[in-house]
């Protein structure tokens, strides 16, 4: 978890290692920087992964419980869409 004051780049700082790792990712948005060359890390890990990503920013209730069962039902929600994980 990362606390930092609003638009302190904490959501840059995780998409990023998001859209490089993750299978989804696009590959074109590292094009010109540093890191596409690093040639060899890039193939091995580059678009090699699930990743799982959950934001919990939009988490406004008034009560700890009614924000806690939103947060389950969050990951939840992003965790059954990676039903491939769990190897069936």
């Amino acid at each position: 978890m990362f606390t930092r004051p609003r638009c302190f780049g904490k959501s840059l700082n995780l998409s990023m290692p998001k859209h490089f790792f993750s299978i989804d990712g696009d590959k074109n948005i590292f094009d010109g920087l540093e890191i596409s060359k690093e040639t060899g890390l890039c193939q091995k890990h580059m678009g090699k992964y699930p990743v799982i990503s959950v934001s919990l920013k939009g988490i406004n209730e008034a009560s700890y419980e009614t924000a806690f069962d939103i947060a389950v039902q969050m990951i939840n929600s992003v965790v059954s869409k990676v039903y491939f994980l769990n190897g069936q």
